[in-house]
């Protein structure tokens, strides 16, 4: 049945007078349920014509038919988007750019196209006249060509336009670099565009705080989405992008560009397991490698040599491939480079490219403040990626070193990213782990402080396996003197206190006579633990909410909260 919708929702499009062909049908876990992806010109037609495809083939199981005045003004909604976005001149345009391999969009203001990314984007409106039929008007360009309707003319004006603005197709463009991944994409990402910005380029960036304009904020929140990165590729300022790319984004949306000229996976572990058809961690996988596929074979995807289900990507990209490895003797370095590929290795205390034939040493991991000078040494994974993705697009070795040493792991502009505060005599480090690797990432950092006791405000999001909540309990129990439960305040499906049961078995499976308390409100166990704090000990919080936890550190820091 899921093919038969596909199948009715183009054509409706195309008969409506907006021609689309690419559909695709895949079947979940569930019996009967199916995902369907139908191309579409106007996101509202698309939307439209698929809920009709759905009525239609129900009408047709409950009745046997679909009456033909329905089916008359189905036609007639789609046919009023089709008159108000591309009439023959425009969808020349389109059609042209198509061709020729430009990126365009059917922009909300009437009869208007966005052709190219970023500065080389030009935006043209089409104006009905009754001189002429037909004026194009392409912003930014001194040039008002008059053309007929028909068909023939307006394809010649479109070939015209499209070579006038784009000599070549890949001056339509500018450099994207897609960075997915379980954890660590928020991090490397910022980490890349700190890196590129050494360029004196303009970089926008989106990552699950916001979308950025260099440093500037131009709309907070989570931006992995297409959205988020169609704010960036669509901002006339920027000459580079580089987009966070989450697994919850690809499955809802996709990719916001047809390619990208870098692409960066970082790990793939289990998470957001049945969710969204996502049942194993091959599954996950699979989802990832699409930032890798999707890279231009121009381009490079650069990869973790380190991770089993990462390294198999390489088979199935056109794009040259850079791997880089924690282990400077990793087997599949080494192949790699004997080959003559580039990668990136941790050795001798320094990050740094094998390239040519050559070790390129970038920079030593103790002036690196991602790591927290050593702390946290799964940040030089990290790191290496980052340093991959800037040298493939011709930043120097120099300038990739002073990027490492001044970009900084602190609360503004990286909240919850293993942020090490001071407070008093004691710290806190504020961290969004939420899965199982993220956990023993941060319990890298623990196991490394030598001074004082060790306390964890520990919970995680209720979407999770119940073994996760297990897992995060013995964990904390390895890790810490002193452990405090606390939940989110977004319960879902579960009940008040069911997550820190969990984690509580947990606790007491690995360690019976751990010192630990529930105490399920958060803040509560924020004020609790730093009223209680030793000198020189370590408070690790894992925030439901980062600007909440935020602002308690900050009011306890001015009231002296003991």
């Amino acid at each position: 049945m899921g093919h038969i919708v596909e199948h009715i929702a183009l054509e409706l499009q195309t008969l409506a007078g907006m021609p689309v062909q690419f559909g695709c049908t895949r079947a979940t876990a569930e019996l009967g349920t199916y995902r369907v992806v139908i191309e579409y010109q106007q996101v509202a037609a698309g939307r439209y014509a698929a809920n009709t495809a759905v009525r239609i083939c129900q009408s047709l199981v409950d009745r046997g038919f679909y009456c033909q005045s329905e089916l008359e003004d189905d036609l007639d909604h789609l046919r009023a988007w089709a008159m108000g976005s591309l009439n023959a001149t425009t969808k020349a345009i389109v059609e042209a750019a198509k061709e020729r391999h430009i990126p365009w969009k059917v922009l909300p203001t009437r009869l208007m196209v966005q052709l190219g990314y970023g500065v080389n984007q030009r935006r043209i409106q089409v104006m009905q006249t009754q001189e002429h039929g037909a004026m194009v008007a392409p912003q930014m360009l001194d040039i008002r060509l008059p053309s007929q309707p028909e068909e023939g003319r307006s394809a010649s004006l479109a070939t015209f336009l499209l070579h006038t603005l784009y000599p070549t197709p890949e001056s339509s463009r500018i450099p994207i670099i897609a960075v997915t991944g379980t954890n660590g994409k928020t991090t490397t990402t910022r980490l890349i565009a700190h890196l590129l910005s050494q360029t004196r380029q303009t970089v926008g960036y989106t990552t699950s705080d916001g979308t950025y304009i260099n440093e500037d904020v131009i709309e907070p929140g989570d931006s992995t989405d297409a959205l988020g990165a169609e704010r960036v590729l669509n901002h006339p300022t920027v000459e580079i992008a580089v987009l966070e790319t989450a697994q919850d984004g690809l499955l809802q949306s996709g990719l916001a560009f047809d390619r990208c000229d870098v692409g960066v996976v970082l790990n793939v572990a289990a998470e957001y397991l049945d969710n969204q058809d996502i049942y194993t961690i091959d599954d996950i996988a699979h989802v990832k490698s699409i930032v890798a596929e999707a890279t231009t074979v121009d381009g490079y995807v650069v990869l973790n040599a380190d991770d089993p289900l990462v390294v198999p990507m390489a088979n199935r990209v056109e794009a040259a491939v850079a791997f880089f490895s924690m282990n400077r003797w990793n087997p599949v370095i080494w192949e790699h480079v004997r080959r003559g590929g580039l990668a990136a290795i941790y050795e001798e205390g320094y990050v740094s490219l094998l390239s040519k034939g050559r070790v390129l040493r970038v920079e030593q991991g103790i002036n690196i403040p991602l790591t927290l000078r050593g702390l946290a040494p799964s940040m030089l994974a990290n790191v290496m990626a980052a340093t991959l993705a800037a040298f493939v697009q011709g930043v120097s070795v120099e300038d990739i070193s002073t990027g490492l040493r001044t970009c900084r792991a602190t609360v503004e502009p990286s909240p919850g990213r293993m942020n090490l505060i001071q407070r008093g005599d004691f710290y806190i480090l504020l961290d969004t782990a939420h899965n199982p690797a993220s956990y023993e990432a941060l319990g890298e950092v623990v196991r490394n402080w030598s001074s004082g006791e060790r306390v964890g405000i520990v919970g995680a999001p209720s979407d999770r396996r119940n073994g996760d909540y297990v897992y995060l309990g013995q964990l904390a129990a390895q890790l810490f003197e002193r452990v405090i439960v606390k939940e989110d305040d977004n319960y879902r499906n579960r009940q008040p206190g069911e997550v820190a049961e969990w984690i509580s078995q947990g606790i007491e499976q690995q360690n019976p006579d751990c010192d630990y308390d529930v105490i399920l409100d958060e803040s509560t166990a924020i004020y609790t633990a730093i009223a209680e704090a030793t000198p020189g000990s370590l408070i690790v919080l894992l925030p439901a909410d980062v600007d909440r936890a935020l602002a308690i550190l900050n009011y306890s820091d001015q009231v002296g909260v003991t």
